[in-house]
Order: structure tokens, then sequence, then C-alpha cells
């Protein structure tokens, strides 16, 4: 994945912020219109990521490059899920 060791943090914006709202949005976590127009890392995105952390790692905080592993293998586990249908 094109975002594995690059460091996201509130208030940027750019394509690698678009690809973390797209995995986001794919896991089923919101993304306000605003940030994603402006492909903004702002407090709502900052949210959907910390939801995730606590959601899926029990509240332990893991670095962003394994999140984004985990991000990419649950997709990829949806994405089979729909060939089996």
């Amino acid at each position: 994945m094109k975002l594995q060791g690059r460091n996201l943090s509130i208030h940027m914006h750019g394509d690698d912020v678009a690809l973390l709202h797209l995995e986001l949005q794919h896991l089923g976590l919101p993304i306000p219109d605003d940030e994603l127009w402006a492909a903004l890392f702002g407090p709502r995105t900052l949210r959907a990521v910390m939801d995730f952390q606590n959601e899926d790692n029990g509240g332990q905080v893991l670095t962003f490059a394994s999140h984004i592993r985990r991000l990419k293998a649950r997709v990829l586990r949806g994405y089979s899920a729909l060939a089996v249908l």
C-alpha cells in the first residue's frame, strides 16, 4: 500500500490523506464531506483513526504503518467475501 512508511497527522492534506479516507470509508468509518473534498486530515478523520484503533486493538495504540496493514487486510477480506457471493 502506498501509505506505508508515511507519517500523517492532523491538518495535513493531499493524496495520502485522500487514500486514508478511502480506506477508512471502506471500513464503514464516517468522514465528513468537508474533510473529504479538501483531502484534509481534520478532527473527524483523527476521530475515525482513533475509533479504528480502539475497535480493532482493544484500545492499544499501534504504529500508523501497522494500521495501514490491518486496513488493507480487512479490505481485502471484504473483497474476497464479495467474490464468494
